[in-house]
């Protein structure tokens, strides 16, 4: 039995507005690489994928995480072929799983749909395009899309319509094909980064370009790369419309690695920013679950071979990130006169009007004054942009004439 731990990323004494941290939760059932997973509402599932080293084991089972209970339960398995490489889906209230390749066997084509309410799988219509595993398969806007992988490296994309049971080819990814990649939906638009391809020995080429992929155009847009490591099998999820990007695995000249590093994507401004470490055991070839409160990643690969991305070690840990963007708030030097929380844009900063406030400014650790703004006499309120700022402890100081007000905040991506 591993120990559980709980890791705050910023805790101010008894004036902590909210933290951002990653909580240890009851192992998945299966020590577990390149499983399978989806949410449907709030509820998490996840089955499949490869539970023991070379030569391949496959694993059957098929699991319900219960969050208010932090456990397990089993749940009827796919009737299909046990497979691994394929992340799954989700359309109207029901989940679903396609392609990836069967243990033992080959690549493959088949689709089912999974019931929650009857806990029954159903076999759908084949997906038309070549067999693959590695791909990439989400759902926006009432249709699921699913693409590029390896079987040879694919580029191409496709959408389904679960109410018709039809597949219908989309524009092909403008890009060379590539396996592994990472994908996250934020406002309905599909984006797309990492993977890999040419994996021969000690080289490959590791991606780290950001690809937008628009439904409505059925167009591509590529965007800010990810500014780290590329990586294959990081584990991907949006929450509050910031796409997150955690561990994976890459490799150089001097051999392969699984990283742990952590990186936020806000659209609003095409920017990355760096979330420091994951604090488990660096990861990657999991599954990623993303719920109305928290997010969550799951099992996978936690050391490769030297001269490869194969597996070593393989782990059954599960962990939650609850996010925020405004971190903390404390050390005030004053009575509980200065409010913060946070808005869409960045800070929204509170006082009585009766201060006759004059200024207003964030402040980094250096003592740098990043955002400085007047403020009216009597307003009692204004906005502090956190646009483009790094991540970081920052300090907002509001003034005027006989007296100057402070609070420390960490300000994280929104």
């Amino acid at each position: 039995m591993k120990h559980r731990y709980t890791f705050i990323a910023l805790a101010f004494a008894a004036t902590t507005a909210s933290a951002q941290y990653w909580e240890q939760r009851t192992d998945f059932p299966s020590v577990n690489q390149a499983a399978f997973g989806f949410t449907i509402g709030d509820r998490m599932f996840a089955g499949g994928g490869i539970s023991g080293l070379a030569p391949f084991t496959g694993y059957s089972g098929f699991n319900e995480y219960l969050p208010a209970t932090d456990e397990w339960v089993p749940r009827t398995p796919c009737p299909g072929p046990v497979r691994y490489g394929v992340s799954g889906f989700e359309l109207h209230g029901k989940g679903y799983v396609a392609c990836g390749w069967a243990t033992p066997g080959a690549a493959l084509t088949d689709l089912w749909e999974y019931d929650p309410t009857s806990d029954n799988w159903t076999q759908k219509s084949n997906f038309p395009g070549a067999a693959r595993y590695s791909c990439v398969s989400v759902s926006a806007g009432g249709k699921a899309y699913l693409g590029l992988g390896y079987v040879g490296y694919l580029n191409d994309w496709w959408e389904y319509d679960g109410a018709a049971d039809q597949w219908t080819q989309r524009a092909s990814l403008p890009a060379q094909g590539r396996q592994a990649c990472t994908a996250f939906v934020i406002d309905d638009q599909i984006y797309v980064t990492a993977g890999a391809r040419d994996v021969v020995a000690l080289t490959a080429n590791f991606f780290q370009e950001l690809w937008r992929y628009s439904p409505l155009s059925d167009s591509w847009t590529l965007l800010a790369p990810l500014p780290a490591d590329g990586r294959v099998g990081a584990y991907g999820f949006s929450y509050g419309g910031v796409g997150y990007v955690v561990g994976g695995n890459s490799g150089d000249a001097d051999g392969h690695y699984v990283l742990n590093d952590m990186w936020a994507y806000r659209p609003a401004v095409d920017q990355w920013y760096q979330m420091g470490l994951f604090p488990g055991e660096p990861m990657s070839s999991g599954f990623a679950f993303s719920t109305s409160t928290t997010c969550y990643i799951g099992t996978g690969v936690t050391a490769v071979q030297s001269n490869s991305w194969v597996a070593t070690e393989l782990t059954d840990a599960f962990w939650a990130y609850h996010p925020t963007g405004l971190v903390g708030v404390g050390e005030q030097e004053a009575a509980d006169d200065l409010r913060i929380r946070t808005a869409a844009d960045g800070l929204v900063v509170e006082w009585p009007a009766t201060s006759k406030a004059q200024q207003l400014q964030l402040i980094d650790m250096e003592g740098r004054a990043v955002r400085t703004q007047a403020v009216g006499a009597n307003s009692g309120q204004a906005l502090c942009s956190t646009i483009g700022l790094a991540n970081g402890l920052y300090v907002v100081q509001l003034t005027g004439d006989a007296f100057a007000e402070r609070r420390k905040v960490m300000v994280g991506p929104q």
